[in-house]
C-alpha cells in the first residue's frame, strides 16, 4: 500500500502512482514498535480503542524523483528544479555501505532493514 501526502496529513494511493510519496512497510499492532530506519510512522486509532502505526519508507523508485526539502517527501517531475529534488538511480539490497552504489552521488541508507537508496541530486 502506498500513501500520499496532503494537507489532511495521508491518504492511501496506488503504489507507484505519481503520487504516491511514501509505502507501508511494516504494521505495528500491540504496542510493537517500528523498525528504527523507517523514514516516518503513522498511528491510527481502531475501533477498538487500541492504536495501531503504518510504518513508512518513502516511495524509491528508481528513474523517479523526490523532493524531499520539505516536512514529507513529495513526488516530484525530473525536470524540476525543486531545491531538495533527488533522482532515484537504483536500490541496492543486502547492504549498508552507500559505496555499492555504482552511479548516483549520494545515497541513502537503511542499517536495519540493510538496503541502500543510491540518488543523484
Amino acid at each position: 500500500m502506498a500513501v500520499a501526502a496532503s494537507g489532511s496529513g495521508l491518504e492511501k494511493t496506488s503504489c507507484g502512482s505519481g503520487t504516491s510519496a511514501y509505502t507501508v512497510t511494516h504494521l505495528a499492532t500491540d504496542g510493537a514498535p517500528c523498525p528504527s530506519d523507517v523514514d516516518r510512522s503513522h498511528q491510527r486509532a481502531l475501533p477498538d480503542g487500541e492504536h495501531d502505526a503504518l510504518c513508512l519508507d518513502i516511495a524509491w523508485v528508481p528513474g523517479t524523483c523526490m523532493d524531499l526539502s520539505g516536512d514529507m517527501a513529495t513526488p516530484v517531475d525530473c525536470t524540476s528544479a525543486a531545491p531538495g529534488r533527488v533522482r532515484v538511480v537504483e536500490i541496492k539490497r543486502n547492504t549498508t555501505d552507500v559505496n555499492a552504489c555504482s552511479a548516483g552521488d549520494q545515497g541513502f541508507v537503511y542499517d536495519e532493514r540493510r538496503y541502500v537508496v543510491c540518488v543523484a541530486s
